[in-house]
């Protein structure tokens, strides 16, 4: 005789489907869900990166206008050295810079006024 195979009712198999359907979706969605949360932080940090480069070119910027201001003083002055009041850097004709402990001291190289001049530029 032939031995018959018991075969689950086909309802238990279709339930058994539909759960583990259920089960992958709601994997699927958790997934989703951690993607465009690392979709916005990666937009968070592309936009820091972008910020941080506009104020690093801004600050360079600034940097190379102080230079130029600097470099008009000195040859306004005709000294040796100048001083970058407030940053506290002096920076003499060899490129060298120093930090200044006392951001209004000058150097020894004197300036000598004209009579009927102001000093100022």
């Amino acid at each position: 005789m032939l031995a018959l195979r018991q075969q689950p009712p086909k309802r238990s198999s279709r339930a058994a489907a539909a759960g583990r359907i259920r089960e992958v979706e709601a994997e699927l969605d958790a997934k989703k869900q951690v993607a465009a949360d690392l979709r916005d932080k990666v937009e968070k940090f592309t936009k820091q990166v972008d910020d941080s480069k506009a104020a690093r070119i801004k600050l360079l910027e600034e940097v190379e206008k102080l230079k130029k201001t600097l470099e008009e003083t000195d040859a306004l002055l005709g000294g040796n050295e100048t001083m970058m009041y407030g940053l506290g850097i002096a920076q003499n004709k060899n490129d060298e810079h120093f930090w200044v402990q006392n951001t209004q001291t000058i150097s020894s190289a004197s300036c000598t006024l004209q009579p009927g001049t102001s000093g100022k530029p």
